[in-house]
């Protein structure tokens, strides 16, 4: 997803789900964002809701387990 912000496009990872797959080109949405940030990286995930995005934190927790992964 590529989200506007005052003029400005992020690219924001979300979960492949059907209610992210419906949301509309120029439609207004807010997004619970995850910044993850490495050496020379920085990756953003969003999602539609706080029990989302705890459960992404929750599997970023699992040894091994990365933000590709968990998303």
């Amino acid at each position: 997803v590529v989200v506007s912000v005052m003029d400005v496009g992020y690219q924001v990872s979300t979960p492949a789900r059907v209610s992210y797959a419906m949301l509309e080109i120029g439609a207004k949405v807010s997004f619970f964002i995850h910044t993850h940030v490495r050496e020379d990286q920085l990756d953003l995930y969003g999602f539609l809701t706080r029990e989302e995005k705890l459960l992404f934190l929750d599997l970023l927790s699992v040894t091994g387990m990365d933000p590709k992964g968990a998303i």
